[in-house]
């Protein structure tokens, strides 16, 4: 029995699509990172470079304000924009960023 070149083409694609649904709907393919849950985060390497200012406040139970002062940032700072974004602006690393965190408690 031979099969036709289209429908080889479309078994090939719906298996193609099986296996990533199938890792999705299993777990195993994830394409975001997942933020830690409230209050669980016990150091500076749980934040991470993609995380928002937003995100690092809920992460760590700060005012999303509070968060902004302590990195040292303008008042009006957008709490979107992403950690790694905010470093690199400032010629910092993440990590130089995150320290501020510590320093002013």
């Amino acid at each position: 029995m031979r099969i036709k070149p289209l429908h080889y083409g479309f078994l090939v694609l719906l298996l193609f699509w099986a296996v990533i649904g199938g890792a999705m709907a299993s777990n195993h393919w994830i394409t975001k990172q997942a933020l830690p849950p409230v209050g669980t985060v016990t150091s500076l390497e749980e934040i991470k470079g993609w995380m928002t200012l937003e995100q690092i406040g809920e992460t760590l139970s700060l005012p999303t304000q509070e968060v902004i002062r302590r990195f040292g940032l303008d008042p009006e700072t957008d709490p979107k924009r992403k950690l790694k974004d905010l470093a690199a602006e400032q010629g910092k690393t993440p990590d130089q960023l995150k320290e501020g965190l510590i320093d002013h408690k």
